[in-house]
């Protein structure tokens, strides 16, 4: 079953001299499937009873319907003061009211092994089903946040959840000194996270590994060429120590 729950919000009409109408229109939507919660914050922007664009928070932008509601949505778009403001109209009137409750996060910190042996590895943290939107995840190396051109991020969005998963490279065999650390008004305190010994180690053994086993294909490659090589010369030996017309004579007799 799905539960709808649709709020007027705020009403703002406008008379202008010349007997032109502008009003804007909020409007917040509570939706609840199956113990999921999902609250959709809109702003319709009305002149003369036509709608000229439509600020929506699921996806954090305003959609122009018309010539003069485009430049309105572009202008609105690139103010990151807007934004801004949207975020913070959603959270203190809605999310924050008790009507959809916060959802903490599922958090976890691995390693994944590097693209080729010994290069550096790529340290992944997740933070899975959280809701609201509005999360921080940090990295920390020996206590200090890393700066952000060195980290990338991806948050998507899966049945009115949503789950974030942040990158980071680090030189092979390093790692123990890096932390991860996620912020969510769900949760009391930031949640910090650390890679185990037990996942470099086993890291590091995989890399040993690799290169153990590429080291022994070479070995093998160059026995077998040697040993090919030292055949091929023990033929030519025994070719070259026949007498003249002496495998001439050797074939007549076969004949005969």
């Amino acid at each position: 079953t799905k539960n709808l729950y649709s709020v007027l919000c705020v009403f703002v009409p406008a008379l202008s001299a010349d007997g032109k109408y502008y009003h804007i229109m909020s409007t917040c939507q509570f939706i609840e499937k199956a113990s999921q919660y999902d609250v959709q914050y809109k702003i319709q922007y009305h002149f003369n009873g036509r709608l000229l664009a439509l600020y929506n928070s699921s996806t954090e932008k305003v959609l122009g319907f018309t010539e003069y509601g485009k430049r309105l949505a572009s202008n609105l778009n690139k103010d990151v003061h807007y934004l801004q403001r949207r975020r913070t109209d959603l959270n203190v009137h809605f999310t924050n009211t008790g009507l959809v409750p916060a959802v903490p996060p599922v958090a976890s910190l691995r390693r994944d092994r590097p693209e080729v042996a010994g290069g550096p590895v790529v340290l992944i943290c997740s933070a899975y089903d959280f809701y609201p939107r509005q999360i921080k995840v940090s990295w920390l190396r020996d206590g200090v946040v890393v700066p952000e051109m060195e980290v990338m991020e991806k948050l998507v969005s899966v049945s009115w959840r949503y789950q974030i998963h942040s990158y980071l490279k680090e030189p092979a065999g390093e790692g123990l000194n890096i932390q991860c650390m996620v912020k969510h008004q769900s949760l009391p305190e930031p949640m910090l996270l650390r890679l185990d010994r037990s996942d470099l180690d086993s890291g590091a053994v995989q890399s040993a590994v690799g290169v153990s086993i590429l080291s022994l294909g070479a070995l093998v490659l160059l026995g077998g060429g040697i040993f090919y090589w030292r055949r091929a010369s023990g033929r030519l030996r025994r070719r070259d120590s026949f007498p003249a017309g002496g495998a001439a004579a050797q074939l007549h007799i076969q004949d005969h």
